[in-house]
């Protein structure tokens, strides 16, 4: 059995089951290796990082990351009861394509300052969640996250960096009409334009003089049943990557105040496309 301490590091490496009599804080890696870990519904307080090789049983407990120093990642899939952070500017990864299940109450709470950073461990690659009971969610930045539930996590005061599906709601159009679909025209270059029929979501990120720029354009369904998105960039060389998230987008390059429509390509949610030119 084990509890009722502060460990740095947590390491288990045997066959069988570790079962907590109390309460534990690792201060820095927990790492279930082989075996499992038997929580029993005792707290688990964690400042680096959670890799789970092995079982884990978490009873009704609450699994809380703390210390704002560290980065942690979870690996591995894990079934959590309640997973809380609530540290400000705290940089929490989650394994690429591996599946977080929280079946009590997900409560993710950063500050009005210095938000709670929400990742994959692999740029570009979803991580997964599955929140089932109550969600918390404040003060978040949030990227690469899929939400395999259907139902939406609506974070407050919270920014979309991008690639999330069943994230932020509020950007997403027309609910009950079924599958969103739409054409916008997407002109990337001196200034991107958008023109929607119902609406929609894409990422767009551009690449100008050598600094990233993202951009998220949220295109909303209002009664005139048309929106526009524009964006302008400076003068130099550009690359830019759209990525389609929902529907079905037209996206053509500009460049020299032209649409190079010979260029135009038809987009399906899930696909990407790449341009590089210069605005003059």
């Amino acid at each position: 059995k084990l509890g009722g301490s502060s460990l740095y590091d947590l390491e288990i490496d045997k066959e069988g089951e570790v079962i907590l009599d109390s309460d534990l804080v690792v201060g820095n890696n927990l790492l279930i290796n082989r075996g499992i870990l038997n929580a029993q519904g005792k707290d688990i307080d964690i400042g680096g990082d959670w890799i789970n090789r092995g079982s884990y049983i978490s009873g009704y407990n609450t699994v809380r990351v703390i210390d704002v120093s560290k980065v942690t990642t979870i690996y591995g899939d894990n079934d959590f009861y309640n997973f809380v952070c609530e540290v400000g500017g705290k940089v929490i990864r989650f394994e690429a394509d591996k599946l977080q299940r929280i079946k009590g109450e997900l409560r993710l709470i950063g500050e009005a300052m210095d938000l709670l950073n929400l990742g994959s461990s692999i740029e570009g690659i979803q991580w997964k969640i599955e929140p089932k009971g109550i969600r918390d969610v404040r003060y978040v930045r949030v990227k690469d996250s899929w939400n395999t539930t259907g139902l939406f996590i609506e974070p407050i005061n919270s920014v979309d960096n991008g690639n999330n599906i069943y994230w932020f709601k509020d950007w997403v159009n027309a609910p009950g009409i079924g599958p969103i679909e739409f054409t916008p025209v997407i002109t990337i270059g001196g200034e991107e334009e958008v023109e929607i029929e119902i609406g929609g979501r894409y990422v767009n990120e551009g690449f100008i003089g050598g600094i990233r720029d993202i951009g998220v354009g949220y295109l909303r369904y209002d009664d005139s049943g048309v929106k526009r998105y524009r964006k302008r960039y400076e003068r130099g060389k550009y690359r830019t990557v759209v990525i389609v998230i929902e529907g079905r987008v037209v996206a053509c390059p500009y460049e020299d105040g032209k649409i190079r429509s010979e260029e135009t390509e038809v987009l399906e949610a899930g696909e990407r496309l790449e341009y590089e030119g210069e605005v003059k």
